[in-house]
């Protein structure tokens, strides 16, 4: 065999960088890396395992899962959520995906995780479907929302600049009338407790902000949301509310895009949530991207599970 396959534990986990910045040329900070793989606030540590070439003796692939409590069907339940696949460019189409893919299911299971969930991309989506056996629930809706302002937020991806625009959201965002706002409740939660989703509360979002100094929860009359703010919006999540308006919240993300200079807003949610469906009154929906689960064990399947774009391990 040409490659050693390995449990990822605390001591290799900065291996993931050396992968990272060979498969997407993207190198992540250690520290958020490791905010990141703390799942164990969720009763299970992050589950997954590197490949490495015995030629090259170097790390050359990994697949892994994030375990995290959500509620379904009225319980709490511990599923994990499919995330950073990658494999080196020279060592792509050796079946490591597969392999790495199957031990990593293996320990899940044998850890109480019960079904595994995840939103592959199309060029991926074929390895889940047809060589792990996923299931597939139709697709998220996917927003991009452009306007023309002045997108100072893309100074973000100068680093010597980079502390330019996150002194202009603070601006930004008071002069448009933003005021700070406590965390909230999965939408989806808020409106139905029963809705099979994840809880977003305490020990959620103690888990999300370290990954991420970019977080901002703010509300304006009867609009409150999670945001993510970098180069462009991102629209974690917006608390329900049965009394904002389509019109309300079309002119808040207008407001928001100002606010933070940004010329894009992305979002991302199961088609039909009340979140979803006030996006489509106001903007144009992109290709969907699929969501998709895998039992593992207990008695959960995985079916019927909704999301918004906090979920998202990229969020």
């Amino acid at each position: 065999m040409d490659y050693e396959l390995r449990l990822l534990t605390k001591q290799n986990l900065p291996d993931l960088v050396h992968i990272f910045k060979g498969a997407f040329g993207a190198e992540p900070e250690i520290d958020v890396l490791k905010a990141k793989y703390n799942t164990g606030v969720f009763g299970c540590e992050p589950i997954g395992y590197l490949a490495y070439s015995l030629a090259e003796n170097e790390p050359a692939a990994y697949y892994g899962m994030f375990p995290i409590a959500l509620n379904y069907d009225g319980n709490r339940v511990l599923a994990a959520q499919s995330g950073d696949t990658m494999t080196l460019p020279k060592h792509q189409g050796k079946g490591l995906f597969t392999q790495l893919a199957k031990k990593t299911y293996e320990t899940g299971a044998e850890r109480g995780i019960e079904f595994v969930f995840g939103f592959p991309n199309k060029n991926s989506l074929p390895g889940f479907a047809k060589k792990l056996d996923w299931k597939f629930e139709g697709e998220l809706a996917f927003y991009k929302i452009k306007q023309i302002y002045l997108p100072f937020s893309m100074l973000s991806k100068v680093n010597a600049l980079s502390f330019i625009p996150k002194i202009l959201v603070t601006i930004g965002l008071k002069i448009c009338g933003f005021s700070a706002a406590k965390p909230f409740e999965n939408s989806l939660l808020a409106q139905n407790k029963n809705e099979k989703a994840l809880a977003h509360d305490s020990v959620f979002v103690d888990y999300k902000k370290p990954q991420s100094p970019d977080y901002h929860w703010i509300e304006k009359g009867n609009f409150k949301t999670w945001i993510k703010v970098t180069h462009s919006l991102y629209v974690g999540d917006v608390a329900f509310n049965s009394a904002l308006t389509a019109k309300e919240f079309k002119a808040r993300i207008q407001e928001l895009m100002l606010a933070t200079g940004c010329a894009i807003c992305f979002f991302s949610a199961t088609k039909g949530v009340w979140l979803e469906q006030l996006f489509e009154s106001c903007f144009t929906k992109q290709d969907g991207t699929p969501a998709g689960y895998l039992k593992l064990a207990g008695p959960s399947e995985g079916d019927g599970m909704k999301y918004v774009y906090a979920d998202f391990d990229t969020f």
